[in-house]
């Protein structure tokens, strides 16, 4: 039997006159065991079936919760319908196997004192922006050393 999950992603989109932040949604279908549009019949038209029943999304954080419906006018049933027929291949989503990958995670206290680092340096040659692996090299590059680091002129 086919299955359907929705994921919804919130992508920031500036600041409203109000200081209220403004966001987009990023909506993803993950469809499984169907090979075509035609198993999954809530996305045949998905944008009439939005625009008849309405869409809303809460959020919440803290506590405190919003609800706010999807704008309706703009949708076009008759667009999506053209664009995502029955016969439209659908690909099974397949959950990836992360135990083969390199996951890479930085100390927090040697990234932010090679930020503070990178930033001073920069500050006293403004024409460079030193990328090094160590904060201790940093001063040891200002100080004439020939050890490997990234300097990148900045346009000015």
């Amino acid at each position: 039997m086919a299955s359907q999950n929705l994921v919804f992603v919130l992508l920031p989109n500036g600041i409203l006159p109000a200081k209220t932040l403004s966001l987009s949604v990023y909506l993803t279908p993950r469809l499984q065991s169907g090979n075509t549009l035609a198993a999954f019949p809530d996305f045949l038209d998905w944008a009439g079936l939005v625009k008849d029943h309405g869409l809303t999304l809460t959020f919440g954080c803290a506590g405190k919760t919003h609800a706010v419906p999807v704008t309706q006018g703009i949708l076009r049933s008759d667009v999506w319908q053209e664009i995502f027929k029955k016969d439209t291949y659908v690909e099974p989503y397949k959950i990836p196997d992360f135990d083969q990958r390199l996951i890479v995670s930085y100390p927090v206290r040697e990234a932010t004192s090679f930020l503070k680092y990178a930033y001073q340096c920069a500050r006293r040659n403004p024409r460079w922006l030193l990328i090094t692996p160590r904060a201790e090299q940093a001063d040891r590059c200002m100080k004439g050393s020939q050890e490997v680091v990234f300097l990148f002129p900045l346009n000015e």
